[in-house]
């Protein structure tokens, strides 16, 4: 039978509790602590005798460390020390727990380890906080803490959980193990601040109070600050915290597997700066937001989000994005990303600045809103192998984009179409966004070979054959749609900023509009609606369009919406924008917490020829909304 090291250093003593003997013995611990009628009780690890008691159990175990010194041993009875102040260990000490509890009496840390190096904490410690005493402090707190190696700790109730601190200009929080770490916290559960680097985190599990009482801060914070990295975490699981894991500064960190689900806020949170953090697998599940990463605009480039790598994530069953790219980001690699039942949208590229972003498999499906939303991606972005099955927003602003589904906009499409007998032509509906740039026919009879594809149009095209089939039969097609980027922004003044008392190239309602400075999307200005059961409206200048061509209309808009408020295209037939044809609209009839694009893709009609757009209610209703950054573009 195995025996482990920790049975064999207390067998005697625990025969010495339990019949009474004294024992010694050659190779002990130098010390053994236990609790006796409320008192904490030390005795010598060779000679059994007492060297330390008292119903202070903190001066006590102090006492204890402090005589055993550098180096030494201290073994602790499986019972409940109580503390009203930290304990802190020696260089080099080992101790030695079997199913330990420590439990503080105030608001205090239970371990504080301040300049120690090699500490290793062997066996099972439990810190315990039930009665909710704990209302600042950590159950424990490291400070340029080397070479440590902590076996298993359990943290339940406390305030916060570990907090690893490095001092910058001295001794940093280094090459310390940490094997199996269990948390339950009312505020946050593991953060590492500071010089923290080459830490290595085997299982982690961390939640807050319950699934319908979140804690108040994140599971695990990493802020690191660019000074060093190499840390790591093999495995954590994060449930019921304000948000899971939390990178506001994070470096040059590997994590394996991260399970972050029930997050209030963010599952996962990447923020600026972050640089050099690698993936295998993340769920982010039930929350806020699925993965929101996004950079600092106000130093950009340097606090960027920055050379992120992630092998597989599922982000599913959130509250507002799956995945949300919020700008300054660059460098993001994600091999396989799916996006699914998400409330709002599957994958965001928001406002600007995403940059040089490859995800090589992509799934969004039953998406609240849309499956991906490319407003906001800048060069080098890039999407292969996409089955977006809920829509695509502002395609022509990637790379590059392939596989996108076909019934929602996208570039391409594949199918069978079959030529009766007798036929030399059939009609194919491509699915695509626009017109086939390019069509490949496949053949399984000699009676379609030399077919050949015309009459190419946004919604169809045709295929023929050299002469009548005898039979039914197939030929496959293959098309992808043009996919060049949207023509030159037809919206004067389309940022609204250019103006004196009001913008140039915007005409307002006599009631009901202003033009905002206290909220805003990009500069100093924006549009403002705000009525209580009335009416109001921005429009801008006529703009010249060309009939039968697709445009895409688009604007930003924070605030209140209602359900008679809308982005409106409106299409003339003469060139002064006096003989009305038709209009588009788009709902502004929600709740955007945050700058939300709103856009779509509208045909011109086959007399157009000027234009206008409208932010306004036509109808009287109540809202208090903002929009900012129109724009108005042909795809060309």
């Amino acid at each position: 039978m195995h025996v482990s090291e920790l049975a064999r250093l207390l067998k005697p003593y625990v025969l010495r509790w339990v019949e009474g003997a004294s024992l010694v013995v050659p190779v002990q611990a130098d010390y053994v602590l236990y609790e006796e009628s409320g008192a904490c009780v030390a005795v010598n690890g060779r000679t059994g005798a007492v060297v330390n008691s008292g119903m202070d159990h903190a001066a006590v175990i102090q006492a204890t460390i402090d005589l055993a010194g550098s180096g030494g041993t201290l073994a602790f009875q499986g019972q409940t020390f109580l503390l009203n102040t930290a304990v802190s260990p020696k260089e080099r000490q080992s101790w030695y727990c079997q199913n330990t509890i420590f439990q503080p009496t105030g608001d205090t840390a239970c371990l504080d380890i301040v300049a120690v190096d090699g500490f290793k904490l062997l066996g099972s410690l439990r810190i315990q906080d039930p009665a909710g005493v704990t209302a600042t402090q950590p159950a424990i707190h490291a400070l340029s803490m080397r070479y440590a190696h902590i076996q298993h700790v359990s943290i339940l109730n406390y305030y916060k959980g570990i907090d690893l601190e490095g001092n910058v200009s001295g001794t940093g929080t280094n090459e310390n193990v940490f094997l199996d770490l269990y948390m339950q916290v009312r505020h946050r559960g593991l953060n590492l601040e500071g010089s923290c680097h080459d830490n290595k985190f085997v299982q982690i599990w961390i939640k807050g109070p319950a699934p319908d009482s979140w804690a108040t801060g994140p599971g695990i914070r990493i802020a690191t600050s660019g000074t060093q990295g190499g840390n790591s975490i093999d495995r954590a699981q994060i449930l019921d915290m304000q948000t899971g894991l939390d990178l506001p500064g994070a470096y040059e960190f590997w994590f394996g597997t991260i399970i972050a689900d029930n997050a209030y806020g963010n599952a996962v949170y990447i923020a600026g700066s972050c640089e050099r953090l690698f993936f295998d697998t993340i769920w982010a599940a039930s929350s806020g937001n699925g993965i929101f990463i996004e950079g600092n605009e106000t130093d950009y480039p340097i606090t960027a989000a920055d050379k992120v790598y992630i092998g597989k994530a599922y982000c599913w069953l959130n509250a507002d994005y799956g995945m949300r790219l919020e700008g300054y980001v660059q460098q993001l690699v994600v091999n396989t990303l799916v996006c699914q039942r998400n409330d709002n949208v599957g994958l965001a590229f928001n406002r600007w600045r995403n940059e040089s972003i490859r995800i090589d498999n992509l799934i969004t499906l039953e998406n609240g809103v849309v499956g991906v939303d490319g407003t906001g991606a800048g060069p080098g972005c890039i999407i292969k192998n996409a089955l977006i099955y809920d829509g695509i927003v502002s395609p022509e602003n990637f790379e590059q984009i392939e596989g996108a589904s076909p019934w929602n906009g996208a570039f391409q499409n594949r199918g069978t179409a079959l030529l009766l007998a007798g036929q030399t032509s059939v009609t194919v509906e491509h699915g695509l966004m626009s017109w086939p740039a390019q069509v490949w026919l496949g053949h399984e009879h000699p009676e379609t070979v030399g077919a050949y594809v015309s009459n190419k149009t946004s919604t169809t095209f045709t295929i023929t054959v050299p002469a009548p089939v005898t039979w039914l039969r197939p030929v496959h097609w293959y098309a992808e749609a043009v996919r060049k980027s949207v023509g030159d922004e037809l919206v004067k003044n389309a940022d609204v900023e250019a103006g004196t008392s009001t913008p140039d190239d915007w005409f307002a309602s006599a009631s009901g509009t202003v033009w905002d400075t206290a909220v805003k999307r990009t500069g100093y200005r924006s549009l403002k609606i705000q009525v209580n059961n009335g009416t109001a409206n921005w429009r801008s200048a006529l703009f010249s369009v060309t009939a039968n061509r697709h445009y895409r209309v688009q604007g930003n808009f924070k605030g209140n919406g209602g359900p008679e408020c809308y982005l409106t295209i409106r299409w003339f037939s003469d060139p002064d924008g006096t003989a009305f044809i038709s209009e588009n609209n788009l709902p502004l009839d929600g709740t955007y917490s945050q700058w939300t694009v709103v856009s779509g893709w509208f045909l011109a009609p086959p007399a157009a020829q000027t234009a206008d757009i409208m932010f306004r209610c036509p109808a009287p209703t109540t809202v208090d909304i903002n929009g900012d950054d129109f724009s108005v573009r042909e795809l060309l």
